[in-house]
């Protein structure tokens, strides 16, 4: 089973160049995100108590952000079985490690595939992963991305990738 959990996200407009002015507040939602834990236990979902569905819904402290100029705050979540799709074509969910939630922050995961009508990257990127480590304050730590090119190169450093696009084929 896995829980998929949607978010909103809302910008403060009248946050700019770093000062806010809280009376001024003009909140816009741009849209949300989609996030799955895998492999939760079915026992603590099928049997649940009260004290279950909180721990998991502890889990909302890693997707959420609260502050003067971003929010991003759950708006639903279903537990949902694990060969079920989740969100639209288009949308390119971020996957939690259920096993890894603690103090350390949450190992995140997310990956783009360039191959479809919906891709927005580069045309000679065929897929996008993105790791690193969430914190409940809304830091990440050790993040890293790898881009796997048509032909199977993998590159995992923004300026070798700006390297070979230049070379196989520029803009």
């Amino acid at each position: 089973m896995k829980l998929v959990i949607y978010t909103q996200v809302r910008e403060n407009y009248a946050a700019h160049n770093g000062v806010i002015d809280p009376t001024q507040a003009r909140w816009k939602n741009k849209g949300g995100d989609i996030y799955v834990v895998e492999n939760i236990d079915p026992s603590i979902v099928l049997q649940s108590s009260e004290e279950d569905i909180e721990e998991l819904k502890s889990i909302f402290d890693y997707v959420t952000e609260d502050n003067d100029s971003f929010q991003e705050y759950v708006i639903s979540w279903e537990v949902m079985a694990d060969d079920e799709e989740v969100g639209e074509p288009w949308e390119t969910p971020y996957i939690i490690e259920a096993g890894y939630l603690g103090s350390q922050g949450a190992h995140f995961r997310r990956v783009t595939d360039n191959t479809t009508e919906y891709g927005w990257l580069h045309r000679l990127i065929t897929q996008k992963e993105e790791t690193w480590i969430q914190m409940k304050n809304g830091d990440r730590r050790d993040y890293r991305a790898t881009w796997t090119m048509k032909g199977g190169v993998r590159i995992t450093t923004e300026k070798m990738l700006e390297e070979y696009i230049a070379l196989n084929g520029g803009r």
